[in-house]
């Protein structure tokens, strides 16, 4: 009766299929396979020396290709930059220079965006070149990626908390906007107006505060409302100070 018995392999007999997935490599172990200058290591991050950039250390063909790049090429034969830290690492350090780089960096970020100028024109070579020669400390402007990194979340939060001091116990007319996308999704922006004459720009008029940024799926009652609550909860605005709700039929 054994020939007809038919026997299922076990578990333990089936052939082990390797795994797609890379082997798990440190920063350190990554940045040691390459010649000593390359890359240098800081709060487990990898850092190209010469781009100031963070490159995932995990897969080696990221590696490969930010090294066959002509930017890095180009700031390869430069080799004017120092080794970029994070802002976790500079605020533990506490050394004067560091702090001043936090400084010089939150400034900067400030300025792009009280002028609406895009962040990523800090990386033209042009502006690098004006930043690095005619900029007193111009050269610790880092470039895109680390001011939007670990720079911008700041700058955000303390214009966040200094606006909600302005609007504390003032009485406000809210605005909301709607604006679409091309990927179909909407735009909601809260925005709010001191009714204070002493809050009066320099030309006379009312100061529109842009409160929050929204992005919905769909605009009607239920997601523009709970938009609206969501950012009056965020500010600590009294349902009671707000005396004019304007939505442009949202």
């Amino acid at each position: 009766m054994d020939k007809f018995v038919v026997k299922t392999p076990s578990a333990s007999s089936k052939p082990k299929t390797r795994s797609h997935l890379p082997l798990p490599i440190t920063a350190n172990d990554r940045a040691r396979n390459y010649p000593e200058g390359t890359f240098h290591v800081d709060d487990g991050r990898l850092f190209c020396s010469s781009c100031n950039v963070v490159v995932d250390h995990l897969r080696k063909f990221v590696v490969d290709k930010h090294l066959e790049a002509a930017s890095h090429k180009r700031n390869a034969e430069k080799k004017d930059g120092g080794k970029q830290q994070t802002l976790k690492t500079v605020m533990n350090c506490k050394t004067v220079a560091q702090v001043e780089k936090v400084r010089i960096c939150h400034e900067w970020i400030k300025m792009c965006t009280t002028a609406n100028i895009p962040l990523h024109k800090s990386d033209n070579y042009l502006m690098r070149e004006f930043l690095q020669s005619r900029v007193v400390n111009g050269g610790a402007t880092p470039k895109c990626s680390q001011l939007r990194d670990y720079y911008l979340f700041d700058v955000y939060q303390t214009k966040r908390a200094n606006l909600k001091e302005i609007i504390k116990n003032k009485k406000v007319a809210l605005i909301v906007d709607e604006l679409s996308k091309d990927e179909g999704r909407y735009v909601l922006d809260v925005m709010a107006v001191l009714l204070d004459f002493d809050e009066l720009s320099p030309n006379g008029n009312f100061v529109a505060y842009l409160l929050d940024t929204h992005f919905l799926n769909a605009t009607n009652n239920r997601t523009v409302s709970q938009a609206v609550v969501k950012t009056v909860h965020k500010y600590g605005i009294d349902f009671g100070d707000v005396c004019i709700f304007n939505s442009d039929n949202v």
